[in-house]
């Protein structure tokens, strides 16, 4: 019989190395990559899944090479040890349709650690359990000015179980999930690895335009929301920032456990 304790050092050993949260993808012909609006980002509809081995990632079949580095997740990792915190939905969806799909994000306990469920435009880097930790490229190629970003959520919240410090005190408190949207014109994607670390969102001055919107009661349905855009310079953005959480401190590895946040056709939305 395999030794309990060195599989687990295994996994742990896995937790704390850079981790690729893609595979290299085959070119797919430009002619046969799902088409992207203009002023939009793809796949904000959340219609497009599919499974890379037993993860699911957010990019539909017929999604180009480039198409399916925009969103990512910190599946990769946490399924390593059986658990994934973003998934795909169809039965419960905002706009009903053949072939549609919303986005389910669920905070859970992973050895013994809060994982919040999270979906950003960007890349995982890696994730450290025993650290708590996880480091992240924020953000992709975007060259627009939207004022807002419009969508659907249904929120239900668990009371915070997990805490860590400056957060120890909202132990026991509900939960809140949140959507935040960056417009930036940094030179590359912007490297975190929150809370040492994190995206200082008053003093980058690369950050053009900034927006959240925060979900702090449980919902029966979904509910639609617009995040207004607040912009701080005139200057073209570079890459856009859309980070959606199950628990709006999981960066800081605080939340309540089974927390789940659903969230469904997003837009970007322009001046008449």
């Amino acid at each position: 019989m395999a030794n309990p304790r060195l599989i687990r050092l295994a996994a742990l050993v896995l937790l704390a190395v850079p981790v690729s949260c893609s595979k290299e993808t085959p070119p797919v012909p430009e002619e046969e990559a799902e088409p992207v609006e203009v002023g939009q980002i793809y796949n904000l509809s959340f219609d497009g899944w599919s499974t890379d081995g037993n993860v699911h990632v957010c990019y539909g079949p017929g999604s180009s090479a480039s198409q399916r580095l925009v969103w990512d997740s910190a599946n990769s990792t946490t399924a390593a040890l059986g658990k994934q915190t973003t998934f795909p939905e169809s039965e419960f969806v905002a706009v009903a349709g053949e072939g549609k799909k919303a986005v389910r994000l669920t905070t859970q306990k992973v050895m013994g650690k809060m994982a919040a469920g999270n979906l950003f435009t960007g890349r995982m880097v890696k994730v450290n359990i025993l650290k708590s930790t996880a480091t992240m490229d924020w953000g992709v190629p975007f060259s627009s000015r939207p004022v807002a970003l419009e969508g659907y959520a249904c929120y239900q919240p668990a009371k915070i179980n997990f805490t860590q410090s400056p957060y120890n005190s909202l132990s026991g408190r509900l939960d809140s999930g949140h959507v935040f949207v960056v417009l930036a014109d940094w030179e590359s994607p912007a490297r975190v690895t929150p809370p040492s670390d994190d995206l200082d969102i008053e003093g980058d001055p690369a950050i053009i335009g900034y927006g959240k919107v925060v979900f702090d009661h449980d919902m029966d349905g979904y509910e639609k929301f617009r995040l207004e855009i607040e912009y701080r310079s005139e200057r073209t953005p570079a890459y856009a920032l859309i980070v959606a959480s199950s628990s709006a401190l999981g960066g800081y590895f605080t939340g309540g456990s089974g927390s789940t946040l659903y969230l469904d056709e997003f837009r970007f939305v322009y001046p008449e």
